[in-house]
């Protein structure tokens, strides 16, 4: 092999750690992205998520932590993935853009007191910031989860939360800690059985 991949992971964990050192400054915007969720979820409203990429990876793995479970069995709660539907992605991306992938959706879907979850390092996705438009328009209150070149997104968005990095790997590892954690308020706070 020709890498060095003691070195690589070394550098790796380094960045990682050196991250995680800093995110205490993101913890007032976590708790509130908590309250926000316990509150729709208590409301028998729905959490929508939407993301490009790894980040619609993340939409997919944290709607299968609500409605299945995180650490305790406990009842489902609604989280659904706006990049789950595939005919609906293409139809959409197909007959009228990629932009508005997740908004049509939102538009047909959401109602008020809804939550929207949106996923982008950059803050920059054209279909990003059309889900968060469209999510303003419905009274869906909406969370970025980004970096710290949030782009024109953090403007759209009711709350945002920032990784502090402009890495992509480094933001998507943070963004997976911090809805680990969210999901672990809401099952705390929302389980029958504590």
């Amino acid at each position: 092999m020709k890498t060095n991949a003691r070195s690589v992971f070394q550098k790796n964990f380094e960045e990682h750690f050196l991250l995680a050192r800093e995110l205490e400054k993101s913890i007032p915007s976590l708790v509130r992205a908590a309250e926000k969720t316990i509150e729709c979820l208590q409301q028998n409203r729905v959490l929508w998520l939407c993301g490009n990429g790894g980040s619609a990876a993340d939409c997919e793995h944290i709607a299968a932590e609500f409605i299945n479970r995180y650490k305790k069995k406990r009842n489902p709660f609604p989280a659904v993935s706006l990049v789950s539907n595939i005919s609906n992605l293409t139809a959409i991306a197909n007959d009228y853009s990629f932009d508005l992938v997740f908004s049509k959706q939102l538009d047909a879907l959401s109602k008020k007191g809804d939550r929207l979850w949106v996923f982008s390092t950059s803050g920059k996705s054209k279909n990003i910031l059309e889900a968060l438009k469209t999510a303003r328009k419905k009274n869906v209150f909406s969370v970025l989860f980004t970096g710290n070149q949030s782009g024109p997104a953090a403007d759209l968005a009711d709350l945002v939360v920032i990784a502090p990095s402009s890495d992509t790997p480094r933001i998507q590892e943070m963004h997976q800690l911090f809805y680990h954690a969210i999901c672990e308020i809401v099952e705390k706070e929302l389980s029958e059985n504590p």
